[in-house]
């Protein structure tokens, strides 16, 4: 809380009113500038920054596919042969694909497991537990609420390594949650009955998933998109009259010498580059395009999981059983120059893949570009 005041008085209407001298309103717009990305950086390592696996995410539902799958075929496997050859080992034939559409799915998880483990990762990877601070602040929802909050603040001001670290903090901060679910260590899980030190059950995970993850889609991705889609234009910020906030709203009213000191540097960060000719995404819509595919992520696994629960086939038509998915379609529905065809193509691409990889990536990089003001100035400057 003593950040985020911090934050809004550097970056507020009249901030810089007690020095007007020209070295003292210099020295005042680094220090806002240090304190932001330091700020962001520290609030990232409370959201569970710091170490090699923290944007992993935990893979339950492969657990869940498995154990549903082989007790579905105990259930309907045949008597054991009879006669002679029964038992043998001549004229073995390929093991025919379940038609059970989760016992194909385990058996792919199985042979991409077995590709993984192969390369040294793969989907049974255990993320590491966050430790110290960190995974007191995960586990109380004020607190992870708060860093959740200051985060997304951070990701609307205009200076680009702070907003490079915010992002990467609810980057983690997401994955950190879903973990933390999947463990069974949140205290809806523990609420819900799960045992400590044993992974959640269906019915657990779920609970605990519906109500925690509720506020991936407003409270994440809406932030998010709204720095793509309308990045800060700083040079109106020096011409503005300086704004009052209205309730607990984060207002941006700089002082001339803090716009200039963030202004080219922000600029470059938000417009399109060029490669060979190629109008390429902006540098905020790259560093956006994993935040945002990992929200959509998480809650099409929880989706997924839903789905087998009542062994239903994962598909859009049964949306309506996560409505935090169907929340963020909405978002993703209200983004410029985006049509309920580009939701689609996105949200069954990541659908139809266990393991995110670079076709997802890209869906969303485009979707992304396409939103920012960067694709608009480039199309009308070609």
């Amino acid at each position: 809380a003593s950040i985020r005041q911090i934050l809004r008085r550097g970056w507020g209407a009249g901030a810089a009113a007690e020095g007007p001298d020209e070295v003292k309103e210099l020295m005042f717009a680094t220090s806002v500038v240090a304190f932001s990305r330091t700020a962001a950086h520290l609030l990232a390592g409370l959201a569970g920054c710091g170490t090699p696996s923290a944007g992993l995410l935990a893979n339950p539902e492969r657990k869940y596919f498995l154990r549903g799958a082989a007790a579905q075929q105990a259930q309907k496997a045949p008597a054991p042969a009879q006669g002679p050859g029964a038992a043998g080992t001549g004229n073995k034939k390929k093991k025919n694909r379940s038609k059970n559409s989760f016992a194909a799915l385990a058996e792919d998880a199985d042979a991409m497991a077995d590709d993984a483990s192969a390369k040294g990762f793969g989907p049974d990877t255990d993320p590491e537990v966050p430790k110290g601070a960190a995974a007191v602040i995960l586990r109380h929802r004020e607190m992870r609420a708060l860093v959740r909050i200051a985060l997304s603040e951070l990701a609307s001001v205009p200076e680009v390594e702070t907003v490079s670290r915010a992002l990467r903090g609810l980057l983690i901060w997401s994955v950190q949650l879903w973990n933390l679910i999947a463990r069974g260590e949140d205290p809806a899980s523990i609420a819900a009955g799960a045992l400590p030190n044993k992974p959640p059950e269906v019915g657990e995970l779920l609970h605990a998933a519906g109500d925690a993850l509720r506020v991936l889609p407003a409270g994440v991705l809406q932030p998010m998109l709204k720095a793509v889609a309308k990045p800060v234009n700083v040079a109106s910020l020096s011409s503005a009259a300086p704004a009052q906030p209205s309730g607990d709203a984060f207002v941006l009213s700089p002082c001339a010498t803090l716009v200039t000191l963030v202004e080219q540097s922000w600029s470059t960060f938000t417009s399109p580059t060029w490669v060979h000719g190629k109008r390429t995404p902006s540098g905020l819509v790259l560093e956006s395009t994993t935040p945002v595919m990992n929200v959509i992520w998480i809650l099409i696994k929880l989706f997924r999981i839903q789905c087998f629960k009542l062994d239903l086939k994962p598909a859009f038509t049964h949306s309506y059983l996560c409505p935090p998915l169907g929340e963020a379609g909405q978002l993703l529905r209200g983004l410029p120059n985006t049509t309920e065809h580009d939701v689609q193509t996105v949200l069954n691409c990541i659908l139809e893949e266990d393991w995110v990889a670079d076709p997802q990536k890209v869906a969303v990089r485009v979707l992304l570009h396409e939103a920012s003001p960067a694709f608009d100035a480039g199309r009308q400057g070609g």
